[in-house]
């Protein structure tokens, strides 16, 4: 486990993100439509306008909870942890693939770096992704591993500890847990290691 940092964490420029952006999108397949992977908050609050979306498996990667948030669920004295797209050679994560609509590519664009990419946490890349339609390559956020934010590899206890004693200004830690899962739950995807981890928030919760 790594240390958290010990101040909010320096956001990236306007003109950043939309280099990024535009970095991005020199990337996009030709004659396709833009998709976007979801695997956390944008499956029960979705802040683009997509035409459409549908299941997705993306190989190679995991859900983990390898991220310390000091601002929207935590604070610097009192951290909390969120989970991230992890590269893991055994590992496949579930989730959705939102298309995005050409006539509002750029706003949405623009929304999905502004909190996905602020404090440039992650690392935008094109993954190949697995639906009921067949493969596709889509833009997924995956952590950057040379980031103060990235705490690496945590026991699910330790993790638990963390997250269940956080609360930051978009709420309590362990809601964000709790919301996604439902959330998985409802779209009937599946994530036993995260299923663990809520178990083991609700347990402690009953305790107090």
């Amino acid at each position: 486990m790594r240390i958290p940092p010990k101040k909010i964490v320096s956001s990236l420029t306007q003109l950043q993100k939309k280099e990024s952006i535009n970095q991005t999108l020199k990337k996009r397949p030709r004659n396709r439509p833009v998709l976007v992977f979801g695997y956390g908050s944008l499956l029960w609050k979705p802040i683009i306008l997509f035409k459409g979306y549908e299941k997705a498996k993306l190989n190679g990667w995991s859900r983990k909870v390898c991220s310390w948030t000091v601002h929207a669920r935590g604070t610097v004295k009192k951290p909390g942890l969120v989970f991230s797209l992890d590269k893991d050679k055994a590992g496949c994560c579930e989730g959705l693939v939102f298309e995005l609509d050409e006539a509002f590519l750029e706003q949405d664009l623009e929304t999905l770096w502004e909190q996905e990419m602020h404090s440039n946490l992650y690392k935008p890349q094109w993954l190949p992704v697995i639906t009921q339609g067949g493969p596709c390559l889509a833009i997924a956020f995956t952590i950057n591993q040379n980031h103060p934010l990235y705490a690496g590899d945590i026991p699910d206890d330790k993790a638990v500890d963390i997250i269940s004693a956080a609360n930051g200004v978009f709420g309590a830690c362990a809601d964000y847990f709790t919301t996604t899962t439902q959330s998985l739950r409802n779209l009937g995807l599946n994530d036993s290691r995260l299923e663990e981890i809520v178990r083991l928030i609700q347990q402690r919760t009953t305790k107090k």
